[in-house]
């Protein structure tokens, strides 16, 4: 799906607010789930993990003769978007918590610097897309998906928002189901190129 389809996708999708729930000819208990829903706010990407050792630990640590492990927190803006995603992503989650392989769409909408004339569309500059779709990643682990590892493919765009629009992301959760998987959808290292030679030798004629 190219990178326009799939923000306009994912938009029409966010911009009705409805819980998606697609039959594939299963029965009840096995359908697969597609969920899709938009956060307003400006998206945060995920903080480097920072180090500390609480108060008092260090002493308590030597008279115990132990060696003092200091604890990760998350930094305060990145655990704040985390949180409002989450709490969204509650509103929208699932009857129940997907087990299986997702596939997940994400279209970040960050604030558009204030230039005359400035009509990029693309947001091309910081904060990194990883780790803008690391965050969300968290966000909805244990509310949509029971963990992140679920998550088997990632199409992702960050583009400035609209005038009328507020800042964002749109998100796309579609559960995946390996035993319908078609064999021209098993991924590969790398694709025929016409005109292209084998590697280590000539090209061979018929």
């Amino acid at each position: 799906m190219g990178v326009r389809r799939l923000g306009m996708h994912v938009l029409a999708l966010a911009e009705r607010g409805d819980r998606i729930l697609r039959s594939r000819g299963k029965t009840a208990e096995s359908e697969v789930m597609t969920i899709a829903f938009r956060v307003s706010g400006v998206p945060v990407a995920q903080g480097r993990p920072r180090a500390f050792v609480p108060r008092g630990w260090t002493a308590r640590a030597a008279a115990e003769g132990r060696e003092v492990k200091p604890r990760a927190y998350d930094p305060k803006r990145s655990r704040a978007w985390k949180k409002l995603v989450s709490s969204v992503a509650l509103v929208h989650r699932p009857e129940r918590v997907i087990e299986g392989p997702v596939m997940l769409y994400l279209s970040f909408f960050l604030p558009r610097p204030q230039q005359p004339g400035d009509r990029a569309v693309f947001h091309a500059t910081q904060p990194d897309l990883g780790n803008l779709v690391k965050a969300v990643e968290d966000a909805l682990t244990g509310i949509v998906y029971g963990d992140d590892s679920q998550v088997v493919r990632c199409e992702a765009m960050k583009a400035y928002a609209l005038t009328l629009d507020p800042p964002g992301v749109c998100i796309e959760v579609e559960e995946l189901d390996a035993a319908e998987a078609h064999a021209d959808e098993r991924p590969v290292c790398t694709r025929e190129v016409a005109g292209s030679r084998p590697a280590g030798g000539s090209e061979e004629r018929p």
